[in-house]
């Protein structure tokens, strides 16, 4: 068998891979704004005080209302997306009183497990994942 048999569409399989390679990031990036979406939706309906007795009363729905999530963006090689309440108090009720109206971190933590999942099922649903 000759050297040049042996290697004979390798040219393809890397453009191939390249062409996977962006479409799984791509997908992943819009998979991380769906799981923001779905945990800060988790927030402002499980940690409402007069209803779970968990998170916080929000007189105004200021608070509630300025829970949100930011665009999924690529930085150093990592997906990152924030989830913040944008309300200049909000650190205050997350943290002071011994985190008693905490709404942030223990919403957060309720979905940690459902992360993974949610991620799964959108790279299906793309056709990035058989099975």
């Amino acid at each position: 068998m000759k050297e040049k048999e042996a290697i004979e569409g390798v040219d393809e399989v890397s453009k191939n891979l390249k062409i996977f390679e962006r479409k799984l990031i791509e997908r992943l990036v819009l998979a991380m704004g769906f799981v923001a979406m779905a945990i800060t939706t988790h927030i402002k309906v499980a940690y409402q005080r007069p209803i779970s007795g968990k998170g916080f009363t929000d007189r105004t729905g200021d608070l509630r209302r300025s829970i949100t999530h930011s665009k999924p963006v690529i930085e150093r090689g990592m997906i990152v997306v924030y989830i913040f309440a944008g309300m200049e108090y909000g650190p205050h009720v997350e943290f002071v009183v011994a985190g008693k109206y905490a709404f942030m971190l223990p919403g957060f933590l309720d979905m940690k497990r459902k992360i993974v999942p949610l991620i799964l099922k959108e790279m299906k649903r793309h056709g990035l994942i058989i099975k």
